[in-house]
């Protein structure tokens, strides 16, 4: 599901309705970065001229983001899980970038 919304005025484009929660965001910096946010949790992936980092913060217990669980082994699920749920809404948004790929160079 692709969703774009240009405001042009103050007029609300939205129902008066109670507004929904979106289960999960993703990010995308240029062609070295992506992200996924849930309520819980933020996990970033990082591919920098073939290096691969990632980055996961429990946003619960750790909101400013100084503790990156993601070299703790205990995460590794996890990290699978979130990581699936981003590839998903990177084939929804046609994203060129695989994160399998060694470079995520965007011909």
């Amino acid at each position: 599901m692709k969703i774009f919304i240009f405001i042009t005025s103050q007029t609300s484009y939205f129902p008066k309705s109670k507004p929904s929660i979106l289960p999960a965001l993703y990010f995308a910096y240029r062609h070295f970065q992506r992200a996924l946010r849930t309520k819980l949790w933020k996990l970033i992936l990082y591919n920098v001229r073939g290096e691969k980092h990632t980055q996961l913060f429990d946003l619960e217990k750790d909101p400013w983001e100084m503790n990156n669980l993601a070299e703790n082994p205990a995460a590794n699920q996890l990290i699978r899980q979130l990581t699936q749920q981003l590839q998903t809404l990177m084939q929804e948004a046609d994203d060129p970038v695989r994160l399998s790929e060694p470079e995520w160079s965007i011909d």
